[in-house]
């Protein structure tokens, strides 16, 4: 049991995703996904977007303090002193109150507003949904490191190739989609969703090499072209590995202009690191493709606002200030804005930045040293989880967690064997790759008593 100030998060209320390619709902994007079922589908028909019975549980638990599994990720970073998405974003209380959802009398004392919380009572049940996700499916071309077959057909084969899984699990985890789940959304979505959501968010595997992005793009524009135009659009944002073969990078591209119509467009690319290491760490990606569809986007007449996910992982962080100096040269070249979106590796655990040893954070704090001196340089962002002066402070948060944290020696020891192998399957070398990872390569090594 804890503070339920310390356990309270917004998203629980306000941040539903769908996943059309396992039957499946969450919500908030670092928590495990529902499967539903058809009973479930009639039991709770549009309610399966925000209100199934787990959901409302996990809501209840938030208000008394407790902290389920679901939420070890952002658990996780809290207990080694960093800001978790949890503790990002907005003031519970504030947030309710300006959508009318506590009344005056608790405005002053969250603890007792939680106290008064029973399990049947209508604040558990969430009908105002503040950003929604929309999950397309698994099929991907690459096969980053730090991915797996839940969201890469190129890892799923892969993995089966090597028996890490079989293609009965596979086949169950991915089953037939169920109709009636994409009809019951858009049921939803038109009751609520298009007059509540202000950002859309569009996932995969990889949308803009998949048919179904382009039939959803086809049922939002239908979805919103009929109502009153909003003071403020709504935004679409797209999540892309940018590696878009010509083909389908001039596809998206044509369908622009009617998506900044109706939608304020944004897109993240993925990507947190240059040539050979990006091409390692996010294997399949080509290099100079991802940086030539980079450069055609800051290039579009139509206003596109643009961020790069930088995942922060155990890898990246001694070149991380090359890679940021490219994004800069882009940002000066262009003149456009470009959004430094906050995301840290915090599975697989050996992945994690919190697996290094403490030498690994003056790269960091050398970092935030080059951002103070060129802030003043950075053109305004309308997003202040994109701010460069915020992801300053956020590598510090960073920083001291590396710091600080005990050492793992079962995670290094996992670190050595499992890039040991990934070297073997995928034809790649390690040290070659990251000769600044050296003596920490032989560190883990040793710990395996090699």
């Amino acid at each position: 049991m804890n503070n339920p100030e310390n356990t309270i998060c917004r998203f629980r209320w306000d941040y539903p995703i769908v996943n059309f390619g396992k039957n499946e709902t969450r919500v908030c994007c670092r928590t495990p996904g529902e499967k539903i079922s058809k009973p479930e589908l009639e039991k709770h028909q549009t309610d399966v977007v925000m209100n199934t019975d787990s959901l409302i549980q996990r809501r209840f638990e938030m208000l008394k303090g407790i902290r389920h599994n679901d939420c070890t990720t952002c658990w996780k970073l809290e207990d080694n002193n960093m800001i978790s998405p949890r503790l990002g974003s907005e003031d519970f209380m504030k947030t309710m109150q300006k959508r009318g959802l506590i009344s005056d009398e608790y405005k002053d004392d969250f603890h007792k507003f939680a106290e008064s919380i029973t399990i049947d009572s209508p604040f558990l049940k969430s009908h105002d949904p503040d950003m929604l996700e929309i999950i397309l499916g698994n099929h991907c071309d690459m096969k980053c490191m730090y991915c797996n077959h839940h969201y890469s057909t190129q890892w799923a084969a892969e993995s089966i190739k090597y028996n890490d899984i079989s293609s009965e699990n596979y086949d169950n985890e991915f089953p037939k989609p169920i109709e009636e789940y994409e009809e019951v959304f858009w049921k939803w979505f038109y009751e609520v969703g298009r007059y509540k959501v202000k950002r859309i968010g569009i996932l995969g595997g990889e949308p803009l090499i998949m048919p179904k992005f382009y039939e959803l793009i086809d049922k939002l524009v239908e979805a919103y072209k009929d109502l009153p135009k909003r003071q403020d659009k709504a935004n679409i944002w797209i999540v892309s590995n940018m590696n878009t073969p010509k083909m389908y990078f001039d596809k998206f591209i044509s369908n622009i202009p009617r998506i900044t119509e109706l939608f304020h467009l944004e897109i993240h690319a993925s990507m947190e690191s240059m040539g050979k290491q990006a091409e390692y760490i996010r294997n399949g990606v080509n290099w100079d493709r991802f940086e030539n569809n980079i450069r055609t986007l800051l290039k579009e007449k139509h206003n596109i606002r643009f961020g790069l996910q930088i995942a922060i992982n155990a890898l990246n962080i001694p070149h991380l200030k090359d890679y940021l100096i490219w994004v800069k040269s882009l940002h000066d070249e262009y003149n456009h804005p470009i959004a430094l979106k906050q995301n840290i590796i915090s599975y697989p655990h050996h992945q994690s930045p919190l697996v290094l040893t403490p030498d690994f954070s003056s790269y960091l704090h050398e970092i935030v040293d080059w951002l103070n001196l060129i802030n003043s340089e950075i053109l305004p962002l309308n997003d202040k989880h994109g701010d460069w002066s915020n992801y300053s402070e956020y590598l510090v948060g960073i920083a001291n967690g590396i710091s600080t944290a005990q050492p793992n020696y079962e995670l290094r020891k996992k670190f050595y064997n499992w890039f040991t192998q990934y070297d073997t399957r995928r034809n790649l070398n390690f040290l070659e790759t990251f000769p600044l990872h050296a003596e920490f390569w032989e560190h883990c090594k040793s710990l395996n008593g090699t």
